[in-house]
């Protein structure tokens, strides 16, 4: 069973490092469908300031500079790499699968899923 773990802070920087502190501690370890060793846990995040700054943990970009942040940016939102899981060099980009996931014989946008449901 996945432990339940929950992290509260000011910020998000704040509260991603005490995320990943605890993940490492109270997680458990799982293997990837890639075949990889991981870490996993059910987790709720709780930021009482979530729009002050700073928003964004230095060690927290995976793009590598702050000056490709920008690129990750428009990849996750507007999709700007999605060619690439066309052309077989990605397996697929965050944005695909937040907007066009391919699920029991449909594709699923699911921000407009997400959107129609709270309007609900």
């Amino acid at each position: 069973m996945h432990p339940v773990v929950v992290v509260e802070g000011g910020c998000l920087p704040e509260v991603w490092e005490k995320s990943i502190t605890e993940l490492w501690s109270k997680g458990v370890n799982i293997r990837t469908e890639y075949g990889n060793d991981s870490k996993d846990c059910t987790m709720l995040m709780i930021i009482r300031r979530p729009l002050a700054e700073p928003r964004i943990h230095k060690a927290g970009l995976m793009v590598g500079k702050l000056s490709q942040l920008e690129e990750y940016v428009q990849e996750v939102c507007n999709g700007i790499h999605d060619s690439y899981v066309e052309r077989g060099i990605w397996p697929y980009t965050y944005h695909e699968r937040l907007r066009s996931y391919k699920c029991c014989n449909q594709t699923i946008d699911q921000i407009d899923y997400i959107v129609r449901k709270l309007a609900e």
